[in-house]
């Protein structure tokens, strides 16, 4: 049994190096240099204290050491930087740019819980915060409450839920009085075990990035930052708090309103991460086990639901955090699981050391995917009765003990996790129509007992006739939605039904299977803003302005003339009837380069008129592009046509410093949650790649018009996305073209729709545009022909302002669509 934490082997040298590397970045900037993503000081701490040539060796966790294994000349040639320092460069410029004090720096164990998940598959966060919150229980001495601690762990003292939610009351009542905690003024011994369980919930908050590190002063940062070695010992004073002088408190991040509820921790700290995408959410970060350190959970559906397909990807994403899976079948044969098994490992689990095949692999110099030494399957006779079950459950049992007893490591170093799944399949001939309500009780009690997470799959029937949902602590059924209608493309349906002993959010999800990506859950659109709910709203920057519209071109000329400055983190709606060339207005608004003040101040005072704008510095922007319209190859050129405008219209602008990503829907069955749920992981994908998006352009919602139909009858969805959005740093630009069912050139045809019929078609299309008026509309601006002045050969289109955050301006701007400029104030 696998008895060591995720990542263990990388943990000092990482962690040690990420502590340096904030120290440097606290130096760059209390010198009042910026710091720099291409800095070739901060690379080498990395590439000094990790083994980037034995990680590329292994041809496996790639996503650690990428932009590490080129050289420095290369980086530059290919603007391709390494990832973990610029994900140390936006966390520390996150908090200074957001707390006024200068000793506040983000917890080195936050960056080494991000540095570890693969950016595309953000459930593997939870394989890098087993190794974290690990890592603290080791260093503070601490594990939660279990029956046999003491003889297995007597260094270590015990801990509850009722202790930690003390300590977060604790928490909430200091920070509103001293910003800050635990109060180091009081000198409280930091052994005592009070003390150590205030300071595991303090950096449990800071690996989730709830909390900030705050220092007295510089020096008690330089402490923290610079351990004199990579030893353990090192780590364990700094996180632990044992010095006597050096102490540091914690501060609530100032991007949340507030912190999470205390029952959101308590499943942080005591629950099982679920490594399937979307459980994070479903769950409150993890699964919590009963008293008896078991957990039974019903599993059921109709024939070809997936309910065996779901426990087999359970069994290969828990394998990990070091469980083993006995799988009890009473259908299939131990052979045909162990294939289907092999089928549903995920690709990106195939290229993690985490996962024991791959481990194995290294040690063996080959692949061998067939030998599963942590997987086990049985196949048992149908005519199995639920007391003979029972007995062998108990016999199972004892076995289990005695090898926990044999392998005391198991609980000590990785807390908080399964070292069993238990998988029985199904239970459908067990619950016969002779069986006592006595017989059910008993046999899920000793499931309870078994010390696992036992998972029992039964036909739908089942729970309705048994009462099986009911004294089982997890209930979930699936289900298939739209088999009925070949017109309809089948959803496959999560409903949790039921979780005992936490809080979850029940209700339906939307779940996909497939061989290369496994088990995923795309939750319910209102959950996905629940769980953001916390996250302070971005209001309009005050400080960063686009200047897309005060920027005239005539001809080479550049003329900058104040018209509307527009707010970064505003969100931005562009309107018009037919085409007028919105997604080309709708980028250049959000790839224009952000003048700084000393740029403009020097534009205005000096001349209007100049042949290039100059840039002190480019900051990099960075457009996702949702897009019912067009593919990528037709946003990619436009992008390469602002290129080229802007190198010409500003003194220090580099193309590699503006980015685009597209992500283009066509027309079919997209369900709301999938399509919430894709936009929200790109935007998590960028922030974890450590270049968060600045923009997002969301081009041609007309388009859900007929062509979307789940979309079309989820109009709900829009406001909820707008609000989602409002809670990243972007600015957000909505394109909307109004159907025209009238000749607007044709005066005699009034301004009245023909029918009823036709009046009421136009309403339905409207939805998503009056929910972009009502939540998307900082700035309202209108793009069309200009129909007083149309010409045979040369049509021209003008910007109007109906609505913005400043005075909205009188006239109106020409915008060229072939050459996307901007020109002449009418």
């Amino acid at each position: 049994m696998k008895n060591s934490l995720p990542y263990i082997e990388l943990f000092d040298d990482l962690v040690t190096a990420i502590h340096k590397a904030l120290w440097y970045c606290h130096i760059q900037h209390k010198s009042g240099k910026e710091l720099r993503e291409d800095d070739e000081n901060l690379s080498g701490i990395f590439e000094r204290y990790i083994k980037v040539k034995s990680i590329s060796a292994s041809g496996l966790d790639g996503h650690i050491i990428k932009g590490l294994t080129t050289s420095a000349t290369r980086r530059r040639k290919l603007n391709e930087f390494p990832r973990i320092v610029k994900l140390v460069i936006h966390a520390f410029n996150r908090v200074r740019n957001n707390e006024k004090s200068s000793d506040v720096l983000p917890s080195p164990l936050h960056i080494l819980y991000h540095a570890l998940t693969v950016p595309e598959e953000p459930q593997t966060a939870s394989y890098s915060f087993v190794l974290c919150r690990g890592m603290l229980f080791h260093f503070l001495k601490l594990h939660f409450r279990h029956p046999e601690l003491k003889s297995i762990s007597p260094y270590m003292d015990e801990f509850s839920e009722e202790d930690i939610q003390k300590a977060i009351s604790s928490f909430k009542s200091n920070i509103d009085i001293y910003a800050r905690w635990p109060d180091i003024r009081k000198n409280v011994n930091p052994r005592t075990v009070t003390s150590r369980i205030n300071y595991l919930t303090g950096h449990i908050l800071a690996v989730k990035g709830f909390a900030y590190l705050w220092f007295k002063n510089e020096n008690h940062l330089e402490f923290f930052c610079q351990p004199n070695s990579t030893s353990r010992q090192e780590l364990s004073d700094r996180y632990s708090n044992n010095s006597s002088t050096e102490k540091y408190s914690f501060r609530v991040s100032s991007l949340y309103t507030e912190l999470p509820d205390s029952a959101e921790i308590n499943n942080w700290i005591f629950g099982i991460p679920v490594p399937w995408r979307g459980a994070d959410l479903l769950f409150f970060g993890g699964l919590k086990r009963t008293s008896t350190n078991g957990l039974v959970f019903s599993l059921h559906g109709q024939p070809g639901t997936g309910k065996t397909s779901a426990a087999l990807s359970l069994a290969a994403v828990l394998e990990p955090l070091g469980t083993k899976t006995l799988y009890i079948s009473l259908e299939e044969n131990p052979e045909d699981l162990q294939t289907r098994l092999n089928s549903l490992v995920p690709d990106y689990l195939r290229k993690m050391r985490v996962f024991e095949n791959n481990r194995n692999n290294l040690k063996l110099g080959k692949a061998n995917d067939h030998q599963l030494a942590w997987f086990k399957a049985l196949k048992f006779y149908e005519s199995l009765t639920i007391t003979q079950i029972t007995d062998v459950l108990k016999t199972l049992q004892k076995d289990i003990k005695n090898q926990v007893a044999n392998d005391a490591a198991v609980l000590s170093q990785i807390p908080a996790t399964c070292p069993l799944l238990l998988v029985i399949d199904n239970v459908n001939e067990l619950f016969n129509k002779d069986i006592l309500y006595d017989e059910i009780e008993k046999f899920i009690e000793q499931c309870r007992n078994m010390g696992a997470l036992v998972v029992l799959i039964a036909a739908e029937e089942i729970p309705g006739k048994f009462k099986l949902d009911y004294l089982v602590d997890v209930a979930i059924q699936l289900k298939q939605e739209g088999i009925d209608n070949k017109y309809e493309k089948p959803i496959r349906v999560f409903q949790l039904l039921k979780t005992r002993h936490q809080i979850s959010r029940q209700g339906a999800h939307v779940f996909h299977l497939s061989s290369s990506n496994g088990f995923r859950l795309s939750p319910q659109v209102p959950s996905q803003l629940d769980k953001r709910e916390r996250i302070r709203i971005n209001l309009p920057s005050n400080i960063d302005f686009i200047h897309t519209l005060d920027i005239q071109h005539d001809g080479n000329i550049v003329i900058y003339k104040p018209f509307l400055p527009v707010a970064c983190n505003s969100q931005i709606l562009v309107h018009g009837h037919g085409s007028s060339g919105k997604a080309g207005f709708g980028l250049k608004l959000l790839l224009t380069p952000i003048i700084d003040k000393e740029s403009l101040v020097d534009i205005r005072i000096k001349s209007f008129t100049k042949n290039k704008i100059q840039l002190k510095s480019q900051k990099l922007r960075k457009v996702l592009i949702l897009s019912f319209l067009y593919p990528e190859d037709y946003y990619q050129v436009l992008k390469d046509r602002l290129d080229r405008q802007f190198i010409n219209t500003f003194q220090g602008y580099y193309p590699r410093n503006s980015m685009i990503k597209v992500q283009s829907f066509y027309p079919g069955f997209l369900t709301a949650e999938d399509f919430v749920n894709k936009i929200v992981r790109l935007l998590e994908e960028a922030s974890l790649e450590g270049e968060p998006f600045t923009g997002v352009l969301l081009d041609g919602l007309h388009n859900v018009f007929l062509q979307f139909k789940k979309l079309q009858e989820s109009d709900m969805i829009w406001p909820l996305l707008y609000s989602i959005l409002k809670r990243y740093s972007v600015t957000v630009v909505t394109t909307f073209t109004n159907i025209s069912l009238i000749d607007l050139d044709n005066k005699e045809s009034g301004s009245q729709l023909q029918t009823p019929q036709d009046f009421m078609l136009y309403q339905t299309a409207q939805k998503p545009f009056l929910h972009g008026i009502v939540r998307a509309a900082d700035y309202f601006l209108m793009l069309e022909e200009d129909r007083l002045n149309k010409q045979k050969n040369n049509r021209e289109y003008l910007i109007s302002v109906r609505s913005s955050r400043q005075n909205p301006p009188n006239g109106l701007l020409r915008w060229n669509r072939q050459d996307l400029t901007i020109y002449e104030e009418v």
